[in-house]
């Protein structure tokens, strides 16, 4: 299914972002995805591999490499840079660096003259989320963080494995932060 007008940009070509490019090809959701990272090389090679697969999906999608700019039209940016990890590292632990990357990312994005969908991904989601709202002065409906979603699944499968079920015959729900099982 497609999104109504089509141009999704991912900032961030680490292991989320491209995962999610990935995806977006393979369902044909979208008809432009641009991939923006800090280290150009890394998201050229990604959107090269991306543009090599598409003959193996039922995909017409444009793949390219951006900069901010090319915010301005865009639908959706989705907000999937790292800040790096130290062993041990809560997400809340990465909070200081995040928020000083999210907040350099959103005025660069926001000075395009963008007015579309913030998806934020990037850990901690509920403080950047909170961030890239303050920042943007976009309304509530334009902002949105994946919050718990990964927590809820990492939830369900704990669950499972303890009971001895398959994942997929349960339903959980993580509100809240959730570092590791043994938090629950």
């Amino acid at each position: 299914m497609a999104i109504g007008r089509s141009k999704v940009v991912i900032i961030g070509a680490g292991n989320v972002g491209t995962a999610l490019a990935h995806h977006l090809v393979i369902c044909n959701t979208c008809n432009n995805l641009v991939l923006i990272n800090r280290n150009a090389e890394k998201a050229w090679a990604e959107v090269t591999d991306l543009n090599h697969s598409v003959g193996y999906y039922d995909s017409n999608i444009q793949i390219s490499v951006g900069t901010y700019s090319d915010c301005i039209d865009a639908d959706i940016v989705v907000l999937a840079v790292g800040v790096p990890y130290t062993e041990g590292m809560t997400r809340l632990d990465m909070l200081e660096n995040a928020a000083t990357v999210v907040a350099s990312i959103t005025r660069a994005v926001m000075d395009s003259g963008f007015h579309g969908i913030f998806l934020v991904i990037t850990n901690p989601v509920d403080a950047m989320t909170y961030l890239v709202k303050s920042i943007s002065g976009l309304p509530d409906s334009k902002v949105m963080g994946t919050g718990t979603a990964l927590d809820s699944a990492r939830l369900r499968y704990f669950l499972a494995d303890l009971i001895g079920v398959d994942a997929r015959s349960l339903e959980a729900m993580c509100m809240g932060n959730m570092d590791s099982p043994t938090s629950i």
